[in-house]
Order: structure tokens, then C-alpha cells, then sequence
């Protein structure tokens, strides 16, 4: 739970980052290609963004499989109003990831992953914080 929170943390901060930046370009109106504003927005420094993209390819694959399997069961407890459980989620990733470095910037570049891992809190926690998977019945597909 503590990593779950760790991430949600600097994720925030990211958010948060990119919100700033896109405010000031004013990039509502979008940005065209090559444009002195389009070229200046992307070479603006994003620290909080590295450090999410840092933190995360440190972390072992176990620990980005439970990510994974969490923000997964959050996307689905959103989407349907139930999730897979947990152990499920888990042993899906497990199967189809082998490597760190493509499950972080997977992991890093969701731009619901505050929302998905938030919803997969409430998915897998019990009253006492513990992490568990809820008994739906469903099989993951995969």
C-alpha cells in the first residue's frame, strides 16, 4: 500500500506539472507542428515527470506487475462497477511482462494513473488497509 501511495504521490506532483506548463503555453487552442510555442512546450524541462519516470524504472517487476494489477482493477472498478481480483490481475501480468523498463513507461504514461490507482485502492483494500481481491466471480481474460 505504501508504494501504491508513494507513486500516487508523484504522479500528483507530475500532474500537477504538466497542468502548469500547458497553462502557461496556453495550449488550449492546441499547437502546431514546429511552431516557435510548439518547440519551446516540449523542450520545457519536467522534473516532476522525470522523477515519476525514474522512481518507477527503479522499482523491481514485482512490484510494477502489482502497479499494474492495481490500476488495472481501478480502470475496471470505473469503468463496470467491479474488478478482477487482485491475485488474478497479478498473475496476468506476470505472465505477459518480462521487462522493467517497458511496464514503468507504460505505467508512467497513463494519464488516469492518480484515478486508476485511487479506484484500485478502493477495489482491493479492506477497512483495515490490507490489500485483497474481491471475490467477482470473473475470469481475466488473456
Amino acid at each position: 500500500m505504501e508504494l501504491i501511495q508513494k507513486v500516487i504521490k508523484i504522479a500528483q506532483e507530475s500532474d500537477s506539472e504538466k497542468l502548469e506548463i500547458d497553462d502557461k503555453f496556453d495550449i488550449s487552442d492546441g499547437l502546431f507542428y514546429l511552431s516557435d510555442k510548439s518547440i519551446e512546450y516540449r523542450m520545457t524541462p519536467r522534473p516532476k515527470s522525470k522523477q515519476l519516470d525514474s522512481f518507477l524504472e527503479k522499482l523491481s517487476l514485482q512490484d510494477l506487475v502489482l502497479l499494474e494489477a492495481v490500476m488495472d482493477g481501478g480502470k475496471e472498478l470505473i469503468k463496470s462497477c467491479r474488478a478482477f481480483p487482485l491475485q488474478e490481475n497479478i498473475s496476468y501480468y506476470n505472465s505477459i511482462h518480462n521487462s522493467t523498463k517497458h511496464l514503468a513507461v507504460n505505467i508512467s504514461e497513463k494519464s488516469s494513473l492518480v484515478k486508476y490507482l485511487e479506484a484500485g485502492i478502493k477495489a482491493y483494500s479492506s477497512e483495515y488497509g490490507h490489500v485483497r481481491g474481491p471475490e467477482t466471480g470473473n475470469n481475466r481474460p488473456g
